[in-house]
């Protein structure tokens, strides 16, 4: 049996990784070519080696390899205990006229969800490490969509439980070699 101090000594935080594609103008280019390659694809009555479908599959792939070389893992980090229940402490929830806990605080375990998402990102984002000015101008070049992932990735990472993850993958691969 593992000794406590032992693993106590050795425990970390969790961590995950948020993938950010900073080239996301590219998509329009694969939306583009991806309906052309349908039309293509409808009109042709021949073989699909002489229907031009072969040169725009190759520039669908050579953008989205492009768009690969252009996304950065983020990795956040779950705050410690302590620094959650200062950043919760500093973000209360917000209260309607009748003083009343609006809804969304409420079902958010009684904090602002509104102001407390940006601090939880800076708090838990520890690569890329980031200026306060690189911080702004990250800020300005990601969308909402992009910042939703990782404030969900850090909500849940300071909120959800740590369990040992499931891998369907994994299992079939140890599946597959004993012939299961």
């Amino acid at each position: 049996m593992t000794d406590f101090k032992d693993l106590l000594a050795g425990s970390r935080l969790p961590e995950t990784v948020v993938h950010l594609c900073m080239r996301g103008d590219l998509m329009a280019e694969v939306a583009m070519l991806t309906a052309e390659l349908r039309r293509v694809e409808a009109k042709s009555t021949d073989s699909l080696a002489g229907s031009g479908v072969g040169p725009l599959v190759e520039q669908i792939e050579a953008i989205q390899q492009e768009m690969r070389e252009h996304t950065y893992p983020v990795r956040l980090r779950a705050l410690s205990r302590p620094a959650w229940n200062a950043l919760a402490k500093a973000h209360p929830p917000r209260v309607d006229a009748e003083g009343d806990i609006l809804p969304e605080d409420r079902a958010a375990g009684g904090l602002n969800q509104v102001e407390i998402r940006e601090p939880l990102v800076r708090m838990s984002m520890v690569d890329p490490e980031l200026t306060e000015s690189q911080w702004q101008d990250f800020n300005a070049r990601i969308t909402d969509a992009q910042f939703e992932d990782l404030a969900t990735a850090a909500w849940n990472l300071n909120r959800g439980s740590v369990d040992i993850p499931f891998s369907r993958a994994a299992l079939q691969k140890i599946r597959d070699s004993f012939g299961g």
